[in-house]
């Protein structure tokens, strides 16, 4: 069940929710799982409320404050064996319980014809943080390594940022970046799967003409990538190396009765860049997608 509610009053609006979950799981008897039949159930209460503030025409300063709930998943409770998928040998964990969250964010957006921007910071505190751990021990008949579902209270602080500029009709350039800070304070040392800090640009020409085959409008785009090493890993956790790849798509759209034919050319991982992302289930072991090349046509009907 939930309720929403928004009340504007001049430059300033204001936006309410509320909602309560109730998530029921059920289990047959598993006697290779050493899993009786059993029955549990979770109910909790979020919220959100969230403000807006025009300080002038083109610029607003936001924040949102809210309370996030999570029940435990099957997997994260009773995972005993191999995951094909992420060659991982998981174990669950019967005993745990729903995660809560106490989350609040502040921020500051630009929007005018030529420019948009935003910045915002965050502090998500999680009280039982369900995750997926690494141990460093490797299960001896498959000689995978064992990842454990853990629980544990979290801090998560972060930031995000980005600019959009269309300086000219059909450019468009753009700036982003993000990281995010994770630590389980039951025990004191960081989160793994935190993702370190990243940046992104990228720039985008449209509407361009291309008479000579057959009165087409054409587009042409770069994007580049990057992260850092993380700098702070779980103690068992692999940190790979710091990366950036850049990819590039080109456009063609021509006008028909029934709308544009496209056709499109992406490639991606232009450099063919030798990397993983830190975020990555297979970063031990395997590599991200090395260049590829996509051509997709389209045509409405």
């Amino acid at each position: 069940m939930f309720a929403f509610e928004q009340v504007r009053a001049g430059p300033a609006s204001l936006a309410l929710g509320a909602r309560v979950d109730r998530r029921e799981l059920a289990t047959d008897a598993d006697p290779a799982l050493a899993l009786a039949a059993q029955a549990r159930a979770w109910t909790a209460a979020s919220g959100n409320v969230g403000a807006s503030v025009r300080l002038a025409p083109a610029l607003a300063a936001v924040a949102n404050l809210g309370r996030g709930f999570r029940a435990p998943q099957a997997p994260e409770l009773f995972a005993s064996g191999v995951h094909e998928g992420t060659l991982a040998y998981e174990v669950g964990n019967p005993d745990l319980g729903v995660e809560t969250s106490w989350n609040v964010d502040a921020g500051l957006r630009w929007q005018s014809a030529t420019l948009a921007a935003e910045a915002t910071v965050f502090r998500n505190q999680v009280g039982g943080f369900i995750y997926y751990r690494p141990t460093g021990e490797r299960e001896p008949r498959t000689g995978l390594e064992i990842f454990r579902f853990t629980q544990g209270d979290a801090l998560l602080t972060g930031f995000e940022a980005s600019v959009t500029w269309r300086p000219a009709r059909g450019l468009e350039l753009g700036l982003g970046g993000d990281a995010v800070r994770g630590t389980n304070r039951s025990i004191g040392e960081p989160l793994p799967f935190m993702p370190p800090l990243r940046g992104l640009l990228s720039a985008r020409l449209t509407g361009l003409r291309a008479d000579p085959l057959g009165g087409a409008t054409a587009s042409l785009g770069v994007r580049a990538e990057a992260a850092t090493r993380q700098s702070r890993p779980n103690p068992d956790e692999v940190a790979p190396p710091g990366w950036a790849r850049v990819d590039l798509e080109a456009g063609l759209a021509w006008p028909t009765a029934r709308g544009d034919f496209t056709l499109d050319l992406q490639v991606r991982n232009v450099g063919d860049a030798l990397y993983a992302r830190h975020l990555n289930r297979f970063k031990g072991f395997a590599r991200e997608t090395g260049r590829h090349v996509m051509l997709r046509a389209g045509m409405p009907f």
